[in-house]
Formats: C-alpha cells, sequence, structure tokens
C-alpha cells in the first residue's frame, strides 16, 4: 500500500509522486516526532537520575552487561558467536528505592533497552528538536490541494529507501 496519505480526502500515493520539497517536508515531520519523543524520555531520564544519582550508569541493557562482563563464560560464549540475547547473566539486582511510581517503571525500561551518555545525547536531540521545529514539516496533497498528507509511522518503512543514510 502507498505510504503517503492525505488526512482530509484519504487519497494514498506513492513517495515517487512527490516533489523534492514536499519529501523533505515529510522527513523533517517524521524525526521531529521521532526526536520529540526521545527528548521526552531523556528528560525523565535526566529527573530520575536526579531522584537517583547513584543509578546513574548501574542501569544497562542486556547487551552492554554482557560487553562489560569478566566472567570467562560469558567470554567464551562471545568469542563462540553466541547471539548477545542468548547469553545468560545473573539477574540484575536493583534496589528497590529506584522503583517507586510508574514513571520511574518507564525509565527502567528506556535504560534498558537504550544504551548512550545521557548530556551529549540530551544536547544533541534537544538541537534537532530545534532546528526540526523550524523546518517545514508540511506538504499538501495534490489531489485535494486542501489536505495534509503525512506518512504514519508504520508506513514509514515503505517510505523511506532501507538504504537511505537518514
Amino acid at each position: 500500500m502507498d505510504p503517503v496519505v492525505c488526512s482530509s480526502c484519504g487519497a494514498r500515493f506513492a513517495a515517487s509522486g512527490l516533489t523534492k520539497g514536499d519529501h523533505d517536508a515529510l522527513y523533517n515531520q517524521h524525526y521531529y516526532e521521532v526526536f520529540s519523543e526521545e527528548l521526552r524520555m531523556l528528560l525523565k531520564v535526566q529527573q530520575y537520575f536526579r531522584r537517583h544519582p547513584d543509578a546513574k550508569g548501574c542501569i544497562t541493557p542486556h547487551f552492554a552487561r554482557v560487553l562489560a562482563s569478566d566472567e570467562w563464560e560469558v567470554r567464551e560464549q562471545l568469542l563462540a558467536g553466541v547471539p548477545f540475547d542468548e547469553i545468560e547473566l545473573p539477574p540484575e539486582q536493583l534496589p528497590s528505592t529506584w522503583r517507586h511510581t510508574r514513571e520511574d517503571a518507564e525509565v527502567l525500561e528506556y535504560l534498558h533497552t537504550n544504551h548512550f551518555a545521557l548530556e551529549p545525547r540530551l544536547k544533541f536531540v534537544v538541537e534537532e528538536v530545534e532546528r526540526l521545529i523550524r523546518s517545514e514539516r508540511t506538504a499538501r496533497c495534490s489531489c485535494c490541494h486542501d489536505g495534509l498528507v503525512r506518512v504514519a509511522p508504520e508506513d514509514w518503512d515503505a517510505f523511506a529507501p532501507t538504504d537511505a543514510i537518514t
């Protein structure tokens, strides 16, 4: 199914039917939404670390724990090419004081699935949101000329070439 859809008339069409300006606007729209959501989570992480400064650097994804492990069995599995998610590690022992609210649980889940240095990543994401907020993020429908077109997140892969550098 064609990934570009009009909010007014519902027309769907392929990305090849867009002008370069409209194509760029849809890219900007998509990445503005992606970076805005990431910024929302990074700010929650920042607040979490302010409440629990001793947690900084202690909550990491499984793959990072595997790479940091000095256990011989883990190293042998890595050298043998065992996929990261198949390498067993002892359960992570987090103090119960680090899990107070539903928001804390959301932050812990985010930290268990993402690996980054908070301050440089936060700076980069803020700069991207600021850049994208000033960019053109709307494109008019070429069929009805009234509606705005967009690409739903679930259709993004059909819109963006898989070999594109974005």
